[in-house]
């Protein structure tokens, strides 16, 4: 059973729900979130995280399951009632993924329709 996501709670359900970026942030201390769990400081760490994997192809290999547990839990921010939780995934993450038009397509792939007119919607 998954915990109900808030902005209050969003670090701690990141990192317990993706605990591969949650590793890759604790072992690099180039991480703006390294030792600070500011959520916009962690979520533009996970949002270069996704980024690097998009961009060196891992989303046609063995990082499927990390993807889609990632943009699953993306996609659940964008889609939330709270304003606060929908502007953390758009300026945390989807900002970031927007550097690369092809990263964003392929982000945007993996979300639902709703998450991603939201997405698209921020962009625009």
């Amino acid at each position: 059973m998954t915990n109900s996501l808030t902005s209050k709670n969003s670090v701690t359900e990141l990192l317990r729900r993706v605990p591969d970026f949650e590793k890759a942030r604790s072992n690099d201390p180039s991480c703006m979130s390294h030792e600070d769990d500011s959520p916009y400081l962690v979520f533009g760490d996970f949002g270069l995280f996704l980024l690097k994997r998009l961009k060196d192809g891992s989303h046609n290999s063995k990082d499927q399951p990390l993807l889609r547990e990632a943009f699953g839990f993306l996609d659940e921010m964008l889609t939330s009632t709270e304003p606060e939780l929908i502007n953390l995934a758009q300026v945390g993450v989807i900002e970031v993924l927007a550097d690369s038009i092809d990263a964003f397509h392929i982000a945007t792939s993996y979300l639902s329709p709703h998450g991603k007119a939201e997405a698209e919607r921020f962009m625009r």
